[in-house]
């Protein structure tokens, strides 16, 4: 009968043990999944951030290459009113 009795306050024993680290362990993992939370969140404005300053790059390039084309546009228009200039006074010193 003895035995029995320390068989049951053992096993009685081992299942307060077992019942504290499982509650132990659900907070720990009620914890990490707080944190992965909190991190995806960060992580996902930060694509958001990161997706903004694209777009915007994006547009600044393509304003860019508008730019190039209207400089190309002008220095031809320059080149050709320079070489009209050029005639003007060859034609000139003829007379």
């Amino acid at each position: 009968m003895v035995t029995a009795h320390r068989k049951d306050e053992s096993s009685t024993q081992m299942v307060a043990e077992l019942t504290a680290l499982v509650k132990e362990q659900k907070g720990r993992i009620a914890e990490l999944s707080k944190s992965k939370h909190e991190q995806l969140g960060g992580y996902k404005g930060r694509i958001r951030e990161l997706e903004e300053s694209l777009e915007d790059a994006r547009k600044a390039n393509s304003q860019v290459d508008s730019l190039k084309q209207a400089k190309s546009k002008l220095q031809a228009t320059v080149q050709a009113q320079e070489s009209v200039i050029e005639g003007l006074k060859a034609e000139r010193k003829l007379w």
